[in-house]
């Protein structure tokens, strides 16, 4: 889902394998916040049709929120998994994969239809080849707006969207910041300061 510009991004998706792609794109979409965004997207997997596995990527660089992924498995009825680092075994009914934790990385059974979003660490991709890329630009990109897609207008773009963004910006130092050579000289601070 994106601007048509976004096409670009689609394209390199099939240089590494997609056979084809669907950009969703309408100017009823813009302003979508993650809820909007999900019910867009979830609506597409309804127009598909049935799959095995969702992947999204861990969260956007702009909201940095990581709900899409969540947004569509709960909008789907599907069981999710986060975090996912590595694929350790695919079968008919169900995955295996690693995914991270705080404490480490987990090993899960996740039982299929799912959706998984994946970290930047999951995979390297080999870089293409000329054959690749040229094979890419030739494959099938269709393009869906509002008009394809059942959901509600009223539920996406910035009508449907509950978050609002008032204003960015960086926040204000307030106070000084104070470098400790040492844990010592750290824990030396907060007895005196718990003395107080």
């Amino acid at each position: 889902m994106g601007p048509p510009q976004a096409e670009a991004a689609l394209r390199e998706a099939m240089v590494f394998g997609a056979d084809k792609a669907v950009l969703l794109s309408d100017r009823a979409f813009a302003g979508s916040d993650t809820w909007s965004t999900s019910a867009i997207l979830a609506a597409a997997v309804r127009k598909l049709g049935k799959g095995d596995i969702l992947l999204f990527g861990k969260q956007a660089i702009d909201g940095d929120t990581a709900q899409v992924g969540p947004g569509v498995a709960a909008q789907l009825n599907l069981p999710q998994l986060t975090d996912m680092v590595r694929i350790c075994e695919l079968g008919d009914k169900d995955i295996i994969l690693e995914k991270r934790t705080d404490l480490g990385v987990q090993k899960l059974r996740v039982t299929l239809p799912c959706a998984v979003t994946v970290t930047k660490e999951a995979n390297k991709l080999p870089h293409p080849t000329i054959r690749q890329w040229e094979a890419a630009q030739t494959k099938p990109l269709v393009r869906w707006g509002l008009q394809d897609l059942q959901v509600n207008p009223d539920q996406i773009g910035l009508t449907g969207s509950p978050t609002r963004v008032v204003r960015t910006g960086v926040p204000e130092r307030a106070g000084s910041v104070r470098m400790f050579e040492n844990a010592k000289e750290l824990a030396s601070l907060l007895i005196t300061l718990e003395t107080v």
